[in-house]
Formats: structure tokens, sequence, C-alpha cells
């Protein structure tokens, strides 16, 4: 047996992001151990939070280890000119 659960995805700066703030990301855990089983991310730049995603799977972590966690917004770093 899983679980699942869906959270919006929004962006820190909607205007950057041409004024969206759709998507969502949702998390698919073993409900009986917690463990994270699956994510899936819909949306703009989605693709800045993969690395995140990945980590809790290969760490085989639980649903709440992942809440724990203090996740740091995704960021270019300061590179601009």
């Amino acid at each position: 047996m899983f679980a699942s659960g869906r959270f919006p995805l929004r962006r820190p700066r909607p205007r950057e992001n041409g004024g969206r703030t759709d998507g969502f990301v949702k998390i698919v855990a073993d409900k009986k151990y917690d463990e994270v089983l699956g994510v899936h991310m819909i949306g703009l730049r989605s693709t800045e939070l993969v690395a995140e995603a990945t980590l809790a799977l290969r760490l085989e972590c639980t649903v709440e280890e992942l809440i724990r966690t203090i996740h740091a917004p995704p960021d270019d770093g300061g590179s601009r000119g």
C-alpha cells in the first residue's frame, strides 16, 4: 500500500517566471514504513528540485525526514550581471 500527497509549486519571484505560480509536487510514500517511493513535479523550473528528490530517494528517506529537512530556495547564486 502507498499514500500520496500533492502540494502546490509556487515560485518566490512570480514576475521572473512570466507571472506563473501554477504547478505541483506529488510525493508517493510507502504507507507502512513512510519511505518516499517517488516524486512527481510539474511546473515552470521544477527541474531545479530534481536533485533534492533524487537524494531523498537514494537515501531511502522517510516523509518525516523530508519534512524536517531545511530546503534552500532554488537560486542562480547571484550570477546575474
